[in-house]
Parts: C-alpha cells; structure tokens; sequence
C-alpha cells in the first residue's frame, strides 16, 4: 500500500512538475542556441574586416571578435526570450486560456492524436532486479521463449 502510494506521488511529480520543466527548459535552450546561431550569423555577415598579419593588429582582431561574441550573445538572448515568450502565449491563447498547466496540458493533449499501447501489463515483463546476474538470466530466458514461439510459428506455418 505504501509502495502504491509513494509510486503515485513519484508519478503525479514527474507528470505535473518534472516534465512540465523539462519541456521548456528544452524550448528555451533550443531557443538560445538559434538565437546565438542566427546572431552571429548576421553580425558577421556585418561586420567588415581587413585581413591582419602584423603582430600590433593582431589584438585588435582579438578585441574585434570578442565584442562579436558579446554582441552576438546579447541579440541571441533577446530573439531566443522574446520567441519562447511569444510562441508560449500564442499557444497559451489557442487553448482557450487555460488557469492551470494540467489544464493546458489537457487541452493541447486533446489535439494531438492518442497513441495506445500495445502490450497489456502481462505482457510488458519485469523491470526490477536484484543483480546483473538475474538480469543476464531473465533475458536468456525471455530470448529462450521468443525462440520456442519462432519454431513453433514455422512448424504451424509448414503444417499449412
């Protein structure tokens, strides 16, 4: 019963909580990453410089590239908040204005198609184990059983 119960609470936080995080932690550095990717880009198509081949220019190339970056950095932190922010409320207003995440969550859900499982909980096996040496044996087993279904499927199928 405990274990029940400290199960669901380890479920309901990694449905209500963990995952929600994840997903815009997710969003927000993919959103940073094309953000610096398209800053840089674009400064550097900018930015005009003379090739420098004496050792007095050659901090100032230094000094150049440094300011790139920062540049480069700050725009990348603007597009990458204001596209997260923008792309958040636009799907934020879709939904109907949802007052919670499960709310939204359940209203975006019921956009997407379902996806059903296959297996039944016979079938879906053991997933907890004492030592690697039960491990390597239930898979030996499970790899036995998968063999005697195959031989009997080619048996059954050259009866026919």
């Amino acid at each position: 019963m405990k274990k029940e119960k400290s199960r669901q609470a380890r479920d309901e936080f990694i449905s209500n909580r963990l995952l929600p995080g994840v997903y815009f932690a997710f969003i927000t550095a993919c959103g940073v990453l094309g953000g610096f990717g398209f800053a840089l880009g674009r400064t550097k198509k900018r930015e005009t410089s003379t090739k420098l081949t004496q050792q007095e220019n050659a901090t100032k190339l230094f000094n150049d590239g440094q300011r790139l970056a920062v540049r480069a950095l700050r725009r990348a932190s603007i597009y990458s908040l204001t596209g997260v922010f923008s792309l958040s409320c636009l799907l934020w207003l879709a939904s109907g204005r949802p007052k919670s995440f499960v709310e939204f969550r359940q209203r975006v859900g019921s956009w997407l198609p379902s996806i059903k499982s296959r297996k039944s909980k016979e079938e879906e096996g053991r997933t907890e184990f004492k030592n690697l040496t039960e491990l390597m044996q239930y898979i030996a087993e499970e790899d036995e059983k998968l063999k005697n279904k195959k031989r009997e499927l080619a048996s059954n199928v050259k009866d026919i």
